[in-house]
């Protein structure tokens, strides 16, 4: 198993920086590096390699956003690397840095790695949000794409944002309530933080948030019918797929299906889902889905209907950003 790690953030927010302070105080054994960007010069990996020397396995992937190229494009580039490190090193990869492109969204990504075969990948998103919020999610839809689909949101450039970050902050807290947020000065102690998942969960706790009519990118809670087959729940879940297509931006099902049995978690970034597993921890079934240009009915009428309700009146828990 290769554990992939996907550094995504807009155009200039400094995910080459992250990744050079992160790899500057490990060992890099068992670890390769892929730097994606559109131009037809890596002027990124080019700077990696200055700040850390040179990695036993560095591809660089110029000429187009690897989400936008050939649809296994990024698994045949982790194959690649395999076997340049185990021909230089004798052994395995265990970890793989991905820098995708400013632009890229990470569920194509993702979904690539379905056909990397073996070694499968254990893969996570990282999101960077530049405090100076020089492209806000509900104007980029990139952006909106990026920090959707994060495990963790890092914060940069706090220094340079007159409130030192706050309104960033608080705009990806509601913006992704999934996401552990990194808001760490301190740039190798950021680093470190970031790549290092032991603080992220599998589940959250639903409360109402507030409401915001007027945007684009929504943050839509809806609590379970008690009790409810997988296989109903599955085929809701598809056909949420399939109605949103590319305005579905991330989704966390927990699903009940009886009383005697652990909830079943399943997520997605994009339209890309995990496989379904249990969780020890008994809650009560809900799913949040976080879409553009969606409306709370058009997500209450994907068939079957009625297995996720939305709370409405005070108890409301669908919120537009």
């Amino acid at each position: 198993m290769i554990d992939v790690h996907i550094v995504c953030g807009f155009l200039g927010c400094g995910k080459t920086t992250l990744m050079t302070d992160y790899l500057s105080q490990m060992s890099r054994q068992g670890m390769a590096v892929i730097v994606n960007e559109a131009g037809a010069t890596t002027y990124d990996g080019l700077a990696m390699r200055a700040g850390i020397g040179e990695l036993a396995a560095l591809r660089m992937m110029s000429g187009e956003c690897l989400c936008c190229g050939p649809s296994n494009e990024l698994a045949r580039g982790i194959m690649a690397l395999q076997s340049m490190y185990q021909e230089r090193c004798g052994a395995g990869l265990e970890t793989v840095l991905v820098e995708a492109s400013g632009l890229a969204r990470p569920g194509p990504l993702l979904r690539q790695l379905g056909s990397l075969g073996k070694p499968s990948a254990h893969a996570r998103v990282l999101a960077l949000v530049d405090a100076t919020l020089p492209a806000r999610p509900d104007t980029f839809p990139e952006v909106a794409a990026q920090w959707a689909g994060a495990s963790a949101l890092i914060l940069t450039k706090t220094d340079l944002a007159p409130d030192r970050g706050r309104q960033a902050k608080a705009l990806a807290r509601t913006f992704n309530p999934f996401a552990r947020i990194v808001d760490v000065r301190d740039p190798c102690e950021r680093a470190l933080k970031a790549f290092d998942p032991v603080d992220e969960v599998p589940w959250i706790e639903i409360s109402p948030p507030s409401h915001h009519a007027g945007h684009r990118v929504g943050v839509f809670s809806f609590r379970q019918r008690s009790h409810v087959p997988w296989r109903e729940a599955a085929e809701w879940l598809d056909n949420l797929a399939a109605l949103a297509g590319e305005r579905l931006l991330r989704t966390k099902a927990v699903v009940q299906t009886d009383s005697s049995s652990p909830p079943v978690l399943v997520q997605s970034v994009g339209s890309t889902f995990t496989q379904p597993r249990r969780i020890s921890k008994h809650v009560r079934g809900h799913a949040v889905v976080i879409a553009s240009r969606m409306t709370a009915a058009e997500l209450s009428a994907v068939q079957p209907t009625g297995i996720f309700r939305e709370e409405s009146a005070d108890g409301t828990l669908s919120t537009y950003l």
